[in-house]
């Protein structure tokens, strides 16, 4: 049976493993808005929140006392002009271990909460919860939370390009798949001919490819995943793998982007040149890439591919 009780320093570095995995979650569900691999606090603001005398951090452990839960809380004194005068216990974060789902720690957590915000005569407790986490939402209803008002966006016609993480993978492999099948059907590429070809991608392939460090990214627009690329180092010299756009997203300057950002990277972390490789034959895609800066360098005839390979790069 979990035990609640208040934080101590002593629970910083299990409240900061939980706090990596609600952010996960919410990046997970809303790449646009939040960052891969963050946290709310670091220890030092941890240290800082559990000594503050108008915050109250309750935490929920097992009896080998591993922290199952956290829940953060902030006393607020409401001076209104509009708004009658109140007290609120606002719950500032909320997370229960995921291998402990259902198990009874949230209820348990919250019911402590609830206890304290009576003891300080309160007069309500507020949270915020993102639309998109419709389990907390649910859990938070079963708890007796009504919704008292709405924070509402219109999202814009905008892309933004960020660093994937493992669990992104499955997606960034349809995109790949959907991106290079034109081009395998124009170049008449099969399972056959070139097993080895980007239109066959799998997520287990990609999955591999990411434990070697190999920097992987992915152009959203609208939160939806539609590009990608990757680039890995050797001594100062990037090579640039898969560049993607999903057919219906070409012709929108995309493309450019992605390169230009991974100009930009290669460049922040020390290197001087990006190379890539295409299909020779594929005329097109080599004058984009000369148009943004590319040179071709060499070509190169594979016994296991059916097309002369093309070598390009860009001084940075």
């Amino acid at each position: 049976m979990p035990t609640i009780r208040r934080a101590t320093t002593s629970d910083i570095p299990a409240l900061i493993t939980l706090l990596h995995q609600i952010c996960t979650l919410h990046h997970n569900a809303r790449p646009d808005m939040f960052k891969a691999n963050s946290k709310k606090y670091d220890e030092t603001q941890l240290a800082a929140i559990l000594a503050d005398e108008t915050r109250a951090t309750f935490v929920a452990n097992n009896e080998s006392g591993s922290v199952l839960g956290y829940c953060f809380c902030k006393i607020e004194h409401v001076t209104h002009p509009v708004l009658n005068d109140h007290t609120t216990l606002y719950i500032d974060d909320f997370c229960v271990d995921e291998a402990c789902h259902r198990q009874g720690v949230g209820k348990m957590l919250f019911a402590s909460v609830h206890e304290y915000a009576k003891q300080i005569n309160a007069n309500y407790i507020e949270l915020n919860v993102w639309e998109c986490n419709e389990n907390a939402i649910k859990f938070y209803e079963s708890c007796g939370f009504t919704t008292r008002s709405r924070k509402m966006e219109m999202v814009l016609n905008i892309s933004t390009i960020l660093e994937l993480q493992y669990a992104d993978l499955h997606l960034a492999a349809e995109v790949i798949r959907a991106s290079f099948a034109t081009v395998a059907a124009q170049f008449c590429l099969t399972a056959k001919n070139c097993p080895t070809h980007p239109s066959l991608t799998t997520p287990e392939k990609l999955q591999s490819y990411f434990t070697t460090g190999a920097l992987m990214f992915g152009l959203y627009e609208n939160k939806q995943l539609i590009g990608y690329v990757a680039l890995s180092n050797e001594n100062e010299t990037f090579t640039l793998h898969n560049l993607a756009i999903l057919p219906e997203h070409r012709n929108k300057g995309y493309g450019k982007q992605m390169v230009d950002f991974c100009k930009t990277k290669a460049k922040e972390m020390g290197g001087n040149k990006i190379k890539i490789a295409i299909i020779d034959e594929h005329i097109v895609l080599k004058n984009w890439y000369a148009t943004n800066g590319f040179v071709c360098t060499a070509t190169k005839n594979f016994t296991h591919l059916p097309f002369m390979v093309g070598y390009m790069e860009v001084t940075l």
